[in-house]
């Protein structure tokens, strides 16, 4: 599965913008169709964040990698070759433990 990267826009959109890009793409009619209240709202702040997430600029990067961020520091990491190494620091901890343990009773 390849991992696509959302970059933000310089400019944040209005929420005119926004609903000016609901209603090219035709969605205006349902959100007219819905009574006023709670799930009108909803229905309405769904569509305008998925017409935000349209203008941002998508990048694809290399396939079952996951962007992460430790302190303020950007980076890619595998988690499917990190498996292996994972289990292996795990069960040697836990070998340590039930060796102490034993060794204790």
């Amino acid at each position: 599965m390849q991992t696509v990267l959302i970059e933000e826009t310089d400019h944040e959109p209005t929420l005119d913008q926004l609903d000016a890009d609901i209603k090219k793409g035709g969605l205006d009619e349902i959100v007219e169709m819905m009574p006023a209240g709670s799930a009108w709202e909803g229905l309405r702040e769904m569509l305008r964040t998925n017409m935000r997430w349209a203008r941002y600029q998508k990048k694809t990067v290399l396939e079952d990698v996951i962007p992460i961020e430790v302190d303020g520091k950007f980076g890619f990491i595998n988690p499917h070759l990190d498996t292996g190494w994972n289990f292996a620091r795990v069960m040697d901890f836990l070998n340590k433990i039930f060796a102490e343990c034993s060794r204790l009773l």
